[in-house]
C-alpha cells in the first residue's frame, strides 16, 4: 500500500483541505493519515476533522507512515468571513461549542462594533443559560446580530432588494436585522431557528421567542452602551418579561426621536 501523511494544526480542517488531499489520492496514494498537532482546542479540532474524514482512504491517525505531504495550500483554516468552507455538520458542531463565531465577527466588524457584539454575546449567553436555554444560543446570536451592520449602504440596499424586497421601504437603519438573518443562514450556514429569529428581530423586538427577547434586551443595555446599566441588567435576570417591556418602550421612544419609526 502506498501511504502518506500530513501534519498540521488544522484549526479547523476544512472542505478545502479534504479536496487537496483527494488530489493526492488521485496521484497514486492509497492511504493518507492526518496527524493533528497537539495544543489549544485539540479535542475540538479532532472532532471537527473527524466529521469530514469519513472515507477509509483519508483518516485521522497518530502514526506517520510513508511519505510526508507538504503543501502550502493545506492547513489554512478559515480564510474568509463565512463558514462556507465547512460542512453543515462542522458548522453545527462549531456553533454548539462556541468555536470560530467570535473570530468571524472580529474579521468582519470594526473594533468598535466588535466590542459591542462581544458585550451583547456575554450578556445574552448568561441570560440564555439563566432562563434554561443553551449558552451557545445566546453566544452565537449575540456575536452575529450586527454582522452586516457595517456594510456599504449602496450594496446593503441592493442586497435587501434582491433577498427580501418586502423590507426595502423600511428605514435603512433596520436593514441589518434582515440582512444579518439571511447572511447567517446562507453564508454562515446557521440552521438553529432560535438564533436566526433572534438575529432577525433584534431591532424591532417583534418576536415572542425567549431567545429573541433576550438578544433584544442585551443589545440595548450591554456594557458597551456607556450608561449605568446595573439596575436594568438586574431586572433582566429577575423578571425578563418586565425588563423586555421597559426596554422596548425606551427603544420605541428612541426610534421615534430619531425618526426611524412613527406613531
Amino acid at each position: 500500500m502506498n501511504k502518506a501523511y500530513v501534519r498540521g494544526t488544522f484549526d479547523p480542517f476544512t472542505l478545502k483541505d479534504l479536496d487537496i488531499l483527494k488530489e493526492y489520492l488521485a496521484k497514486g496514494y492509497d492511504f493518507i493519515a492526518v496527524l493533528l498537532i497537539d495544543g489549544e482546542k485539540c479535542e475540538e479540532r479532532r472532532a471537527m476533522a473527524g466529521l469530514l474524514l469519513t472515507s477509509p482512504e483519508i483518516q485521522l491517525s497518530e502514526e506517520a507512515e510513508g511519505e510526508e505531504i507538504v503543501d502550502e495550500r493545506l492547513d489554512q483554516g478559515l480564510l474568509g468571513k463565512d463558514f462556507l468552507s465547512l460542512s453543515a455538520e462542522q458548522v453545527d458542531y462549531a456553533v454548539k461549542h462556541c468555536l470560530y463565531v467570535a473570530e468571524l465577527a472580529k474579521r468582519t466588524l470594526s473594533d468598535y462594533r466588535y466590542h459591542h457584539v462581544s458585550c451583547v454575546a456575554d450578556l445574552a449567553a448568561a441570560l440564555a443559560e439563566h432562563y434554561g436555554l443553551p449558552y451557545y444560543k445566546g453566544y452565537a446570536a449575540g456575536y452575529l446580530h450586527d454582522i452586516t451592520k457595517e456594510w456599504d449602504k449602496t450594496y446593503h440596499k441592493e442586497y435587501i432588494a434582491a433577498k427580501c424586497p418586502e423590507y426595502l421601504e423600511e428605514n435603512e437603519k433596520k436593514y441589518h436585522q434582515y440582512s444579518a438573518r439571511i447572511f447567517a443562514k446562507e453564508n454562515l450556514r446557521i440552521t438553529d431557528e432560535d438564533i436566526l429569529d433572534a438575529i432577525g428581530n433584534h431591532v424591532n423586538g417583534t418576536s415572542e421567542k425567549l431567545l429573541s427577547k433576550i438578544v433584544f434586551c442585551s443589545d440595548k443595555i450591554d456594557d458597551s452602551r456607556g450608561f449605568d446599566n446595573t439596575e436594568i441588567k438586574a431586572l433582566c435576570f429577575e423578571d425578563l418579561p418586565k425588563a423586555y417591556e421597559v426596554i422596548k418602550e425606551r427603544q420605541r421612544q428612541h426610534l421615534l426621536k430619531k425618526g426611524i419609526v412613527h406613531e
